[in-house]
């Protein structure tokens, strides 16, 4: 007698190969007969799920926040990773598989993969269960050395400024009035764009608030620094007219040196 056994009913957990079952002698259970079609139907997980609701309720029942326990990675979606901690299921959300930025969770894990977790949270009757990947690694922040120049790249661009990753993470802000010794207002897009490779100096460092502000132009000597020197009171140079007022006209030697040029000169 021939039975069927549908995929669905090979094991709790989703096959992915079939072929790796020919030839295999397993035990099933007989869950449908069809006698006018002489149709059987088996299954193997509902043997196995009576032996995991038990090891299941074992596990709910010890079930703590902050508890470190190894699980499987089941499925991943776009929005996070399910993970089989052995006949219970827990979600690691995207943001709280890395520190730093992730656009899919299959840059961090891969299908079955074996990991340590920790416990997050749960409901009162632990059917949802919150998982954290990140959180067993100290924060990027925390091992952060506040050196004078940094470098990292260019994550997020908005006229104000650029936000730049120095490492998973760690993100801090360049502002556009960093970015130049120039007077004029500019786009931070004149200056970079997503992607870029950038050096910078650390400006202003809050580990609590996790925020840090960076310049570009500090690593340039500042033009004022010896403008006595370099433009001397009677020395001659060519300007570019960046401004026009009723009592005269601003140039722009180089930049970052503006100076006016009174109506009555």
């Amino acid at each position: 007698i021939e039975a069927f056994l549908p995929g669905s009913q090979i094991d709790v957990k989703p096959i992915r190969d079939y072929d790796v079952f020919v030839g295999k002698t397993m035990e099933f259970k007989v869950v449908k007969i069809n006698q006018e079609f002489k149709n059987v139907v088996v299954s193997h997980k509902a043997l196995i799920e009576a032996e995991l609701e038990q090891q299941k309720k074992e596990i709910i029942a010890k079930l703590e926040k902050g508890q470190v326990l190894e699980g499987t990675v089941k499925n991943i979606t776009s929005y996070g990773v399910f993970i089989d901690l052995g006949g219970v299921d827990g979600l690691i959300h995207i943001t709280d598989l890395s520190w730093g930025r992730v656009s899919h969770p299959e840059e961090v894990v891969s299908l079955d993969q074996k990991l340590n977790v920790v416990i997050l949270d749960f409901d009162d009757e632990k059917k949802r269960i919150a998982l954290g990947l990140k959180q067993l690694q100290p924060h990027p922040w925390d091992a952060l050395d506040p050196d004078f120049k940094v470098k990292g790249k260019v994550v997020v661009m908005a006229d104000y400024g650029a936000f730049i990753e120095i490492a998973p993470g760690v993100e801090g802000l360049i502002h556009v009035s960093e970015m130049s010794w120039s007077q004029h207002l500019r786009s931070a897009q004149d200056f970079m764009k997503v992607g870029d490779e950038v050096e910078a100096v650390i400006l202003t460092l809050d580990r609590e608030e996790r925020k840090m502000s960076l310049g570009i132009k500090q690593l340039k000597p500042d033009p004022w620094e010896d403008i006595e020197t370099k433009y001397a009171v009677g020395s001659r140079h060519h300007a570019k007219v960046r401004n026009f007022t009723n009592f005269g006209v601003f140039v722009e030697i180089e930049e970052g040196v503006d100076g006016l040029i009174h109506i009555s000169d």
